[in-house]
């Protein structure tokens, strides 16, 4: 067999494995925290390339900075007058997110790689006359996917700034800040007589001949007819690109990811138009400046760019330079939660199971290997197991291992079942009998119909054994053609049982032998029989076993056996095996034959068996009489109950049937019975009385001796006769109480005797036995409730209960009627409830007391205690419950403090009878200052309608007495110094007072007006106005009016906005 696979080395690994190792790559893993600013050169720049990791990966990268380089500063020095400097634009700013997960969609993938293009700062320049600076290089976050034919993605890119311009030459001077990058993708146009900015990615144009335009991510600037010129900046692609060279005595751009373009300065210096900034680089490149004689030369800001593929919360932002090279900063935390990558996804083609017949060879179906990201694994081997190479049966497994790009491996199995060969089959002939010592035994063809069942596979033999060696002194055996021999031994003879199975000559022994048959050998024996078979004695007396010894003559002088083997009476006798000695089982009767014919003639078959072989003999047994007597004595009964004479009857045998008489000889108790001589019929003189025995050992237990006669002789036997007690039933049956009162449920114990002493049980019925318990053994009657005599339940309503009494002893049940007569009680008060026991402040009233009498008796009531007792009143009649004076839960006056009363109330009967009951009654508070406790308080009515009527008489409206804190509005006289008031008169103002609450100062609202004329009023303001706390929820408000020299008339309206609605 062979097999097509790339190694023939089982593997010991099974199951699938995943596993990492250090990540194969020259570069390192991106770092948890990042900040690099770009070195500032044009050839040399920032440039470096991280893996994502593949273990423990961060969760995402928040880049807290992307920033592209600033334009390079111009400064312009003069001979005559001032310098001029201009800065450089500011490179952009990007903060963004990019998630990172194996397979979410819009994420990194840990590894792929990250590579940071860091843009450098446009050269500074600083020269006489004129000066043209250099524009920044963009700054780039590229991506590369980790799959076969990924490319550099951009992530960001962040313009750089463009160059400055300044100059102090004649009417020509000037200074321009070079432009800041933009926070869109395009680049801005070049100042002055400047180049345009590229647009969706192109590059800045460059000035013929002079100043340089930026370059972008996929392009160079270059001038309008195409042309590449040396200050023009380059594209930065997945690298960078260098800034372009200082033109004239200008300065050079910044590397990028797009470079700034090159400054421009007139070398000569002598005429306008001398200084130009060059355009920043970036995703877009900004244009190259111009100077035109009359306005600014700076160079444009570069675009900037961020995906919307991968990034998350991403800005973009412009900014002024601080002359710095591009930036980026970043925070990516390891997560351990992570884990590591899974391994490689195997796929074996065809089944995973394959199953081969035997002899058949084993062909590799195939098999292939993709990363986690879907990449070809090359890394790949496979191995067979050396039982499917070399086409051993059973179940066994074929190993495929990968491992890519970032070490992670897997295992994949393919199981292969190879069947097991044919088990080879045959047929014999069947079973074989011989005679006792016949010879040798040869049978040809008993073994027939060989078949392999293989057509790889032969006959290679059979293999025999039987479980009876001894039999044999040459064992059988058969031979490749099937031919049986085996020789007996001599005077042998039995059976065995022979096994045999068939083998073939295949190479896997488990699989060679066929299924093993069977049959048996028969050797018989041929017998040689003992002789002379014969009995000792044939003839025996009645009532004896022992009969004689059979004998017999040995052929070969061994031993011999007997048995019974037949014989119309073999049942009744008895052999010993090794002697011969024949007996009866039980001795005959010759009065009563047993035999077959029933006339004392037995016959019984003997056999005696020797060494080889066995004869019987019938023999043939006669029993005679003898004169035997009295041979039994029986009593008809030995048991009687108390208070009887008659015992039973002794009947005495004769066998041969002589007459029989009867007499009383012994005993310890034979003085107390008679029998009758002739039938003997016995019993006692006088009946017996259990309870008072008069055996002789006082036990109930007689024993007396009988004597049988008959001709033959007598034969005596003691008897024992037993007295058993008679239930005579419970007597005696009473009830210790049979009168109770009301409200109790004890009534007292029925109590009987019983003569025999034994254990009573009671148990109840009758009309009214529902009503009461009784206890089964001890006799207790109660009632189950406790009656109520004025509401009787028994079955007449006479308040007589009747109940029937069943007791019984162990036998016997008597019943008796009992009367459990109730009589009155007088109960007094049964129970005290109040109909409230919590109250709102300034009331008095409580609640109701009621006291129940179960008798009718009149109840009287009276506070009699408690710690508040002093506070209280109520009705003796009624029971009306109440405080003395209006509770105030501000100021409370219980014990305590606590606004809980604590009484009690005492009830008595018309009989004198009286129960005291402690209640807890407990005032709760309401908000006294609210218009809606006022009228509920004084009986105004809720919907404000009787607010301004007059209930006192006094000219006071009842809502003033709220208002103003007076009171009852029935009460005619009132606190006046609460009532509004004014003084003052004659000064140069007057004091207004009013009193109103404080709880509900906000709503109380006042209005002052005044009139010249009384035709016509304005409102007047107050120069001010103080409020005192009166101490109980009201406080005093006084208000100054100022009076001019006109004449004025004044009005005031006070009102409770509370009220409005």
């Amino acid at each position: 067999m062979k097999i097509s696979l790339l190694s023939a080395t089982a593997l010991a690994i099974t199951g699938v494995i995943a596993f990492a190792e250090s990540y194969n790559n020259n570069q390192s893993d991106i770092p948890e925290t990042y900040d690099v600013t770009g070195i500032t050169t044009r050839t040399n720049g920032t440039v470096e390339t991280y893996n994502i990791p593949i273990e423990n990966w961060p969760n995402k990268i928040n880049f807290t900075s992307i920033r592209g380089g600033d334009g390079g500063r111009a400064k312009a020095t003069a001979t005559v007058g001032s310098d001029k400097s201009a800065e450089g634009g500011g490179g952009a700013k990007i903060i963004a997110e990019f998630y990172i997960h194996p397979t979410e969609p819009g994420c990194l993938r840990p590894g792929g790689q990250l590579r940071f293009i860091i843009g450098s700062r446009g050269e500074n320049k600083t020269r006489g006359n004129a000066a043209g600076s250099g524009g920044g290089g963009g700054t780039g976050v590229l991506y590369k996917a980790p799959t076969d034919d990924a490319e550099w993605e951009i992530l960001a890119i962040a313009g750089g700034g463009g160059g400055g311009a300044a100059s102090t030459v004649y009417s020509d001077t000037f200074s321009s800040d070079g432009k800041n990058a933009n926070d869109t993708t395009d680049g801005d146009d070049g100042g002055g007589s400047g180049r345009s900015g590229g647009t969706n990615g192109s590059a800045g144009t460059s000035t013929q001949g002079d100043s340089g335009g930026g370059g972008s991510y996929t392009e160079h600037s270059r001038d309008n007819n195409g042309s590449l010129w040396s200050f023009s900046g380059r594209m930065g692609k997945s690298s960078g690109g260098d800034g372009g060279q200082a033109s004239g005595n200008g300065s050079y751009g910044g590397f990028g990811c797009g470079s700034g373009g090159g400054g421009y300065v007139n070398p000569s210096g002598s005429t306008a138009h001398t200084a130009k900034g060059g355009g920043g680089g970036g995703y877009s490149g900004g244009g190259a400046g111009g100077n035109n004689g009359t306005s600014d030369g700076p160079g444009g800001g570069g675009g900037s760019y961020v995906t919307s593929s991968y990034s998350h919360n991403r800005t973009i932002y412009t900014r002024n330079s601080d002359r710095n090279s591009g930036n980026v900063a970043f925070t990516a935390p390891l997560n351990t939660n992570n884990g590591s990558l899974s391994g490689p996804t195997i796929t074996l083609s065809g089944s995973s199971s394959i199953t081969l017949a035997y002899g058949e060879n084993y062909t590799e179906p195939g098999y292939s290997a993709v990363d986690l990201y879907g990449n070809a694994v090359t890394n790949f081997s496979a191995s067979a197991n050396t039982n499917v190479t070399n086409g051993v049966p059973g179940t066994h497994q074929n190993h495929y291992w990968a491992i890519d790009q970032f070490g992670n491996g897997s295992l994949a199995i393919r199981t292969v079942i190879i069947e097991a060969p044919n088990p080879p089959t045959f047929s014999i002939t069947g079973n074989v009998s011989v005679n006792e010592d016949s010879g040798a035994y040869t049978q040809n063809n008993f073994a027939y119909d060989f078949n392999a069942n293989d057509a790889q596979d032969s006959f290679d033999g059979y293999t025999v054994s039987n479980n009876n060696n001894s039999l044999f002194s040459t064992q059988p055996s058969i031979n490749n053609s099937g031919r049986l021999t085996f020789t007996p031994k001599t005077n042998a003879y039995g059976t065995t049982t022979v096994s045999v199975y068939a083998s073939d000559d295949t190479e896997f022994t488990d699989y060679a032998d066929s299924e093993t048959k069977t049959f048996t050998i028969t050797i018989n024996s041929l017998a040689d029989n003992p002789t002379n078979v014969t009995l000792s004695n044939s003839s025996i007396v009645e009532n004896i076993t022992s009969v004689g010894t059979v004998s017999a003559t040995e052929p070969f002088g061994g031993s011999l056996s007997y048995a019974i083997t037949g014989g119309a009476d073999s049942s009744l006798f008895s052999i010993v095996s090794g002697t011969g000695a024949l007996a009866f089982k039980t001795a005959p009767d010759y009065e009563s034959p047993a035999d077959s014919n029933s006339d004392n003639t037995y016959q019984v078959t003997v056999t005696a068996t020797g060494t080889d072989g066995s004869a019987s003999q019938t023999f043939t047994i006669s029993v005679t009489n003898e004169d035997e007597g009295i041979n039994s004595m029986v009593i008809s009964n030995d048991t009687i109950v108390e208070n009887t004479t008659s015992v039973g009857t002794i009947t005495a045998t004769d066998e041969d049937g002589d007459d029989v008489t009867y007499a009383i000889t012994g005993g310890f108790d034979p003085t107390l019975f008679t029998i009758d001589e002739d039938t003997g019929a016995l019993s006692f003189k006088t009946a017996p009385d259990y309870e008072d025995p008069q055996d002789q050992l006082g036990s109930n237990l007689y024993i007396i001796t009988i004597t049988a006669t008959s001709s033959g002789g007598s034969e005596s036997r003691s008897y024992s006769i037993s007295v058993t007690n008679k239930n005579e039933g419970p007597e005696s049956i009473a009830l210790s109480v049979d009168e109770v009162q009301e409200n109790t449920t004890t009534v007292g114990t029925v109590t009987a005797t019983d003569p025999e002493g034994g254990t009573l049980n009671f148990t109840i019925s009758g009309d009214d036995s529902s009503r009461f318990t009784l206890g089964y053994t001890t006799g207790v009657l109660a009632f189950k409730s406790a009656p109520d005599y004025e509401n009787p339940i028994d079955a007449d309503g006479d308040n007589v209960y009747e109940v029937v009494v069943r007791v019984t002893d162990n036998a016997t049940s008597v019943l008796k009627t009992l009367q459990v007569t109730v009589t009155n009680q007088d109960e007094g008060i049964t129970s005290m409830n109040i109909s409230n026991n919590s109250i709102v402040e300034n009331n008095t009233s409580i609640g109701t007391v009621t006291a129940v009498d179960e008798d009718g008796d009149t109840v009287t009531y009276d506070v009699t205690g408690g710690d508040d007792k002093a506070f209280f009143t109520i009705d003796p009649d009624t029971g009306e419950l109440s405080f003395s004076d209006e509770p105030d839960y501000e100021s409370p006056l219980d014990d305590d403090g606590n606004n809980t009363y604590h009484v009690i109330v005492t009830a008595t009967t018309s009989d004198d009878f009286t129960q005291a009951t402690a209640y807890t009654i407990t005032v709760t508070d309401i908000d006294e200052t609210t218009l809606e406790y006022f009228r509920d308080r004084y009986g105004l009515a809720s919907n404000s309608s009787e607010d301004n009527s007059d209930m006192s008489g006094n000219d006071i409206a009842n809502i003033f007495y709220y208002l103003h804190g007076l009171g009852d509005p029935n009460n005619i006289t009132v606190d006046a110094t609460r009532l509004p008031a004014i003084s003052g008169s004659g000064s140069d103002s007057i004091t207004y007072t009013f009193v109103r609450p404080i709880d509900n100062a906000s709503a109380y609202r006042l209005w002052l007006y005044y009139s010249d004329d009384l035709s016509s009023w304005k409102t007047l303001n107050t120069s001010g106005a103080t409020t005192t706390d009166l101490g109980d929820g009201y406080q005093r408000v006084e208000l100054t009016i100022p009076i001019t020299e006109t004449q004025r008339f004044y009005r005031l309206k006070a009102v409770d906005t509370s009220t409005l609605h």
